[in-house]
C-alpha cells in the first residue's frame, strides 16, 4: 500500500485548467494519525509558559509573512484570486497570528491591574518618587487593606 508521501492529489487553476498544486493524499487512517500527533503534542504547548507561546506564535507571524509571496502564488493558481485578495488574506491573518500572541501575555498583565485597583480601592497608594501619582514601578499588594497600612514603591 502506498503512503501519503508517494500519493498525491491536484488543485487545478480555475481559470486555466492546469495543475496549479500538488498535495499529499492521506487515508483516513493517516490522517487520524496525524491528528493524534498533534493531540499528543498538545500538553507539552499547555505546558509552556506565556512568553514562550508568544514567542512561538510571533515567529509563525514572521513566516507566514515572509512567504507572503508563496501564498499569493497559490491562492492565484488554486482558486483565481487576485492579487490584491491574496495578499489581503495574508496580512489578515499575520495580523490575526500577532493578536493571538499579544493576548498570550495580556493576561498576567491585567491579572496585577486588577489587583492594584483593588489594593488601591481598599486604601493602599502607589508613589514614585515620592509622589502619590504616576507610573507605578514596583509595588507590594497586601490584602485588606486599611487606611493606616500604605503600599509605596521601594523608591
Amino acid at each position: 500500500m502506498a503512503n501519503a508521501a508517494t500519493r498525491s492529489f491536484e488543485r487545478l487553476n480555475p481559470l486555466t485548467g492546469k495543475v496549479a498544486t500538488r498535495a499529499a493524499a492521506f487515508t483516513p487512517d493517516e490522517a487520524r494519525k496525524a491528528a493524534d500527533a498533534a493531540a499528543a503534542a498538545f500538553p507539552a504547548w499547555s505546558a509552556l509558559g506565556p512568553n514562550a507561546r508568544r514567542a512561538a506564535l510571533d515567529k509563525a507571524a514572521d513566516e507566514l509573512a515572509k512567504r507572503g509571496d508563496d501564498f499569493v502564488k497559490a491562492m492565484a493558481g488554486e482558486v483565481g484570486a487576485t492579487e490584491g485578495w491574496a495578499r489581503f488574506n495574508v496580512m489578515l491573518a499575520t495580523g490575526m497570528i500577532r493578536e493571538a500572541a499579544s493576548i498570550t501575555t495580556q493576561g498576567a498583565a491585567d491579572r496585577v491591574g486588577r489587583l492594584i485597583k483593588d489594593a488601591v480601592g481598599k486604601g493602599a497608594v502607589h508613589a514614585v518618587d515620592g509622589k502619590s501619582e504616576g507610573v507605578l514601578v514596583s509595588a507590594s499588594v497586601v490584602d485588606k487593606v486599611t487606611p493606616k497600612h500604605r503600599c509605596r514603591s521601594a523608591g
